[in-house]
């Protein structure tokens, strides 16, 4: 009897134990997903760095390496984006504007992206329509070179129905100028649009 009696006291003790371990911060069985952050604002002048990532603002030269942001980007002319081996980066679009536009990564002129990680763009969260809303998953306001990644980039859903030369629609990656591919992959998802939907257009040229 003094045998059972011990071992249902010590049975207890190290329930009661592993319940206290259990609602320690850190220690539970489950790990808690981590949350997204915004996207840092990027100065021409000043390095910055976070979890993830590196600006280096002498070269313009932004390091990815397993970012998840839940707003737009917006990133200096002549800029390069690194994207490290192995790693995974999402970039979502806030849901308010960018100089007219729902997007997800916003180049405000030349932008070069290299290295071999992957690169997850959308313009807004669940690409949900934003009436009147324009969108894009990736702008760029200049030239794009890709030398290398795997680069998804989606648009959502617009109701905008302007003239085409407004810009209206719904584009997966959007480039003013050219656009010059040496390596890595690119693809280009639109949303529905009354007016235009496109997967990649560059200047007037543009593949569905």
């Amino acid at each position: 009897m003094l045998k059972r009696k011990l071992g249902r006291e010590l049975l207890g003790f190290l329930l009661a134990l592993a319940m206290v371990v259990g609602l320690m911060p850190g220690m539970g069985l489950t790990a808690r997903a981590e949350e997204a952050e915004n996207a840092p604002t990027l100065a021409a002048g000043s390095d910055s760095s976070g979890t993830g990532w590196n600006w280096t603002a002498s070269t313009k030269t932004l390091t990815l390496s397993g970012v998840t942001w839940n707003s737009t980007l917006v990133i200096p002319s002549d800029s390069t984006i690194i994207l490290t081996e192995g790693t995974t980066n999402t970039i979502t679009g806030s849901g308010t504007e960018t100089n007219g536009f729902l997007v997800g990564l916003y180049a405000e002129g030349n932008l070069t992206i290299n290295g071999s990680g992957i690169l997850n763009v959308y313009s807004n969260a669940n690409l949900t329509e934003v009436v009147g809303s324009k969108t894009r998953g990736i702008y760029v306001a200049g030239k794009l070179k890709i030398n290398g990644g795997t680069i998804q980039a989606r648009s959502g859903n617009s109701s905008s129905d302007g003239a085409f030369h407004d810009g209206t629609g719904s584009v997966g990656v959007y480039v003013k100028n050219s656009c010059e591919q040496s390596g890595g992959s690119l693809t280009a998802i639109s949303g529905t649009c009354v007016r235009m939907s496109v997967g990649f257009l560059s200047g007037f040229i543009w593949r569905s």
